[in-house]
């Protein structure tokens, strides 16, 4: 079966749609996705003793790397966080800051086993620390409520 019937166009009204429609094309094939990268997620160790995994340094390169998603500071549970009194606990508080303002990508994850009162006594600090992740003796208010 053959069509030979003629359509009368007039050209100056069909060349901008077929220009839309190429556009369109065109653009919903783009093989230059970048997204197919999947994101990671960073998790840095530290102790009272050793900082090295949380250096400065060290957290502005994965910030800047686009593959990384959040970037996870986690306190160790040895040795045991009992030893530190409320004035360590502010210096604590403020090296942390320091490092999560590098970026919002940075976040806390785990939990500081304080000495039982001495997260009360400086209650803003113990409050940033939970704001960004961080449990303040979680065990001992699981222990409260059963």
């Amino acid at each position: 079966m053959k069509f030979t019937q003629k359509i009368p166009y007039s050209i100056r009204r069909v060349l901008p749609i077929f220009c839309i429609a190429g556009a369109s094309m065109f653009t919903s094939c783009s093989k230059d996705n970048h997204e197919d990268e999947p994101a990671r997620d960073v998790e840095l160790y530290f102790d009272q003793h050793d900082i090295s995994q949380i250096d400065i340094n060290n957290i502005q390169k994965y910030a800047n790397d686009a593959s990384v998603k959040n970037i996870y500071m986690i306190p160790q549970e040895k040795p045991h966080w009992t030893n530190l009194g409320s004035h360590n606990i502010t210096k604590l508080r403020q090296i942390l800051q320091q490092r999560t303002d590098i970026s919002p990508k940075v976040k806390g994850r785990g939990n500081f086993k304080f000495r039982i009162g001495i997260p009360s006594e400086v209650p803003a600090d113990s409050l940033w620390l939970e704001q960004h992740g961080w449990k303040v003796n979680a065990d001992l208010h699981q222990q409260k409520q059963r």
